[in-house]
């Protein structure tokens, strides 16, 4: 009984791959002038799709920046009590037909939010900006990196 059950769960393991959590990419957000505000990672339980939206979970580590700018200072209060939470990943493509990734930080939120645009993931990483919005409407954040692990 014993050798069925380390079998169950070894065979268990190798056909639903060795992904524990699924499909996971680090995160990294960075200020206009460069400076890391924030790396993590998020974990979808599905790939992408090729067009079409998935929702998966994000965590963030912070790092220590003094805020100096607009963008570092919201950055960190839109954040400050979300360091975990969900994210919506949208995949779509533009009139020429080119593939882009949209990724909201707060789809819950109506009034504030982070979120990021990147061209299509290459070779498993991609590079663009992140934005916040505001009441007072919405703001160039600074650079958004995904790259899968």
């Amino acid at each position: 009984m014993k050798l069925f059950l380390i079998t169950l769960v070894v065979s268990c393991l190798a056909f639903s791959g060795c992904e524990k959590h699924g499909h996971t990419y680090s995160i990294r957000f960075l200020s206009l002038q460069g400076a890391e505000l924030a790396n993590g990672s998020i974990v979808l339980e599905e790939m992408p799709p090729e067009e079409g939206k998935t929702r998966g979970h994000y965590a963030l580590r912070f790092t220590k920046v003094k805020p100096t700018s607009k963008e570092i200072e919201w950055f960190f209060r839109l954040f400050e009590e979300k360091k975990e939470g969900e994210v919506e990943w949208s995949v779509g493509r533009t009139e020429s037909r080119e593939a882009y990734c949209f990724f909201n930080f707060m789809p819950n939120m109506a009034d504030a939010n982070i979120v990021a645009n990147t061209g299509s993931i290459i070779d498993g990483a991609s590079r663009g900006t992140w934005s916040y919005g505001i009441n007072a409407g919405g703001f160039e954040g600074g650079v958004f990196e995904i790259l899968k692990r």
